[in-house]
């Protein structure tokens, strides 16, 4: 669910349940970073980015040691343009 940071009221609904781009399963980090959001989903075990405004998925990543992702930071890579270097934490 996406809030207006101005009152606090709903602003709109992303996605639905399910293993399919742009849908979730137990999203429990979001990271905004320029105009890309980063979800990680526990039960899914991976991290979408989608494009804002639209909310268009763009792709996902994971990798076989990721059983229980989190909590999710990222920042721009050093000397690179549109490359990042994300960080999650796993239980």
């Amino acid at each position: 669910m996406v809030y207006s940071a101005v009152d606090g009221s709903l602003f709109s609904r992303v996605g639905s349940s399910g293993r399919e781009p742009g849908r979730f399963e137990r999203p429990n980090g979001i990271f905004v970073i320029d105009d890309l959001v980063m979800v990680v989903e526990r039960d899914n075990q991976r991290i979408q980015v989608l494009k804002l405004p639209d909310f268009t998925p763009l792709g996902l990543f994971t990798h076989e040691d990721i059983r229980l992702p989190y909590g999710i930071t990222a920042d721009r890579a050093a000397g690179a343009i549109n490359r990042y270097d994300v960080f999650t934490s796993d239980n």
